[in-house]
This record gives C-alpha cells, sequence and structure tokens, in this order.
C-alpha cells in the first residue's frame, strides 16, 4: 500500500486470521508513525468483555462483536470515516501544503493554546529566514529551493518537536517558533557556516605548468559563474588556491558577467572589492552588449 500511496480512512480488523492476529496489527500499527491515526473497527467472536478490553487498549476505536448486523456495521464504518477525513481536512488547512509545517494563522491559534495549557513555563518566539534565498532559486531553480525549505522545516520540526513546541511557516522562506524551556534549545545550530566552496580552477595549474617551463606569463581570463560569485569564502579559496600553484593573485584575471551585477549587486560588489584587494584582475564580460 505504501508503493501505491493508499489513502486509508478506516479498517475493519477480524481478531482472528491466519499469519498475523489482528492483536499483532493493532501493534504494529501503534508503532507506525503514519498508521496508529486511522480509526480501527475490530471484529471478533471472541470472549466479548476480554477481547474488546484489549483491542481498545492497543488502539481500535470501536468493537463489534459477531455475527453483527451488516446495516449497523456500515453505519459506524460510515461515520468514522466521515469523522476521520473531516479531521484530515481541517489539519490540512492548517499546514502549510509545502514544508508540513504549520500556517501563519495555525501558529497563532496553536501557539495560544500551548501558552495557556502551561502558563506559568518560560518560553522563547524565534523568527528566522534564509539569507539571500532568491539566489538559491535564481540559481539552482526553484525545485532545489523548495528542497532546501523542506529540509530547513524537517529539521526545525524534529527539533521542536523534541520541546514540545510550535514551529510555522510565516512566508516564503520566513519561520517562526515558539519553544518552551528555551534555556536547552539548540538555535545556533541552524546559524552555522557552511563548509568551503570546493570551486575547481585548473586554469591556476595550467598557467603554473607553462610558466615553470621557462615560458613567458600570458594573461588567461577564467569566467566565474554566477553559483561561484555569490559564495562568500570565494576570495579566501582563490587567494589559497593561487598560492598552492606559486602564482600572484594579479596572474588570475576574473572575468564576471554584466548581468550578474543585476541581481544581487550589493553582494556581488562586496565579493568584487574583496577580490581587488587581495590583487586579482577583475573583468566584466557584456556578451557585446
Amino acid at each position: 500500500m505504501r508503493g501505491q500511496n493508499v489513502i486509508i480512512s478506516a479498517m475493519l480488523l477480524d481478531i482472528v486470521m491466519p499469519v498475523m492476529d489482528g492483536y499483532a496489527v493493532l501493534e504494529q500499527m501503534e508503532s507506525d508513525p503514519q498508521l496508529p491515526h486511522i480509526p480501527v473497527i475490530v471484529l471478533s467472536q471472541a470472549d466479548k468483555l476480554e477481547s474488546e478490553d484489549k483491542a481498545l487498549a492497543l488502539g481500535a476505536s470501536d468493537f463489534v462483536q459477531k455475527p453483527y448486523k451488516p446495516s449497523v456495521l456500515l453505519r459506524r464504518l460510515s461515520n468514522f470515516i466521515e469523522q476521520y477525513e473531516s479531521t484530515e481536512r481541517i489539519a490540512r488547512m492548517e499546514r502549510d501544503a509545502l514544508t508540513g509545517l504549520y500556517s501563519k494563522d495555525a501558529f497563532f491559534r496553536r501557539a495560544a493554546e500551548r501558552i495557556a495549557e502551561s502558563p506559568d513555563d518560560s518560553y522563547i518566539l524565534v523568527a528566522t529566514d534564509i539569507e539571500r534565498f532568491k539566489l538559491v532559486n535564481d540559481t539552482y531553480s526553484n525545485v532545489v529551493g523548495d528542497k532546501l525549505l523542506k529540509f530547513i522545516s524537517g529539521g526545525l520540526q524534529r527539533d521542536i518537536d523534541k520541546k514540545d513546541g510550535v514551529c510555522a511557516r510565516f512566508g516564503a522562506d520566513q519561520f517562526v517558533m515558539l519553544i518552551p524551556d528555551a534555556d536547552n534549545f539548540n538555535v545556533e545550530r541552524w546559524w552555522r557556516r557552511p563548509p568551503p566552496t570546493q570551486t575547481s580552477f585548473p586554469t591556476c595549474a595550467i598557467i603554473s605548468d607553462w610558466i615553470s617551463k621557462g615560458n613567458k606569463y600570458v594573461p588567461v581570463s577564467v569566467n566565474v559563474s554566477h553559483k561561484d560569485i555569490y559564495k562568500e569564502d570565494l576570495p579566501e579559496y582563490l587567494s589559497a588556491l593561487v598560492a598552492r600553484h606559486s602564482l600572484r593573485p594579479s596572474q588570475l584575471h576574473l572575468e564576471i558577467t554584466e548581468s550578474a551585477y543585476t541581481e544581487n549587486s550589493e553582494q556581488l560588489i562586496g565579493v568584487v572589492s574583496r577580490l581587488k584587494a587581495l590583487g586579482f584582475t577583475i573583468e566584466m564580460d557584456d556578451f557585446g552588449s
């Protein structure tokens, strides 16, 4: 059923079955995070009191002893299906379709309920966003941007679940969290800088090899892609790279497409200024425009 993406709104379960009895099914459903909320009506010919007590203790929603009246069973089943699907619709309305986090309105409601339950607890409210998220969409596509949002949302939700808090997506890349007992919440883990870029510039090795063979240095321009130019660690990486090949920064000419300046000019100018300060030669490629 998992492979076929089947949606189950209710289940009729007989206690006496081959291979696995109904009690074992209930135990497995209880341990599966996707199944315990599905209503289960248990059918049995066994002793009603003992079987009913055990089935309900294992998570069954209702118990029907055989022989049963079909019309009554169908009515009970219909009621459970209607109730379950209504609950699911409400839950979907409360959740952001992409990330599964609470929506803005649902956050305010759930946060108020959480505080009302434990008014004497201490709480903090964390609001955060993904810095320069538009660059992710522009450079790597919206598909990659959505994957990033899901990844970050999943991590936030796992941490929030441990603290019995509330987490929501407020905007495109904006998240808000209500965190009880906040002293032990690891907020800083979401501000860690990623490892240095591993951009490849084989040109340095070629230039170094050319000069080492006694040839006259000839300026070579290297086009820097959008993905690389917006990486804040690019100046440090390139500085270490030319040093490793015994080159001067001025011997590596970096060519930047003019259109890159229109996307996030403030950040790009900052990176270019640091590159120039280190001695790199910066050129602009306008493709004849």
